[in-house]
């Protein structure tokens, strides 16, 4: 495992996704950041979580619920999910719509965790 920013680009870029999880930053640090395609922190806060966060995240995309974390989280209105930080977001946070789009992140997500930590049980 290569730790540090990881060349996940690629499969969002083929999805039509606009972001990609960063992370981890070393074997004993399990923290995943989301990011632009060039790499930018999204909105005006990190949205960041542990791998165990982001695939309840996952999960919750594709049954279509909101969930929330410390430093993550994925509310939805509509069609649409909005990603923040609750801790230090000020505003919604980074917008995605479509159901296929939502299926696509969730997928992306899984894809990028399973091989670093397993499945979440």
């Amino acid at each position: 495992m290569t730790f540090g920013r990881r060349g996940v680009a690629e499969a969002d870029e083929r999805a039509g996704l606009p972001w990609q999880l960063e992370g981890p930053a070393s074997e004993d640090w399990d923290w995943w950041v989301l990011v632009d395609n060039k790499g930018r922190h999204l909105a005006d806060a990190s949205v960041e979580g542990s791998s165990e966060e982001w695939r309840a995240i996952a999960l919750a995309l594709i049954e279509g619920t909101s969930l929330r974390f410390k430093r993550l989280a994925a509310d939805r209105e509509a069609d649409a999910y909005y990603f923040s930080s609750p801790r230090n977001s000020m505003g919604q946070g980074a917008r995605l719509e479509g159901r296929d789009r939502h299926i696509a992140f969730a997928k992306y997500i899984l894809a990028t965790l399973d091989p670093f930590k397993g499945p979440l049980t």
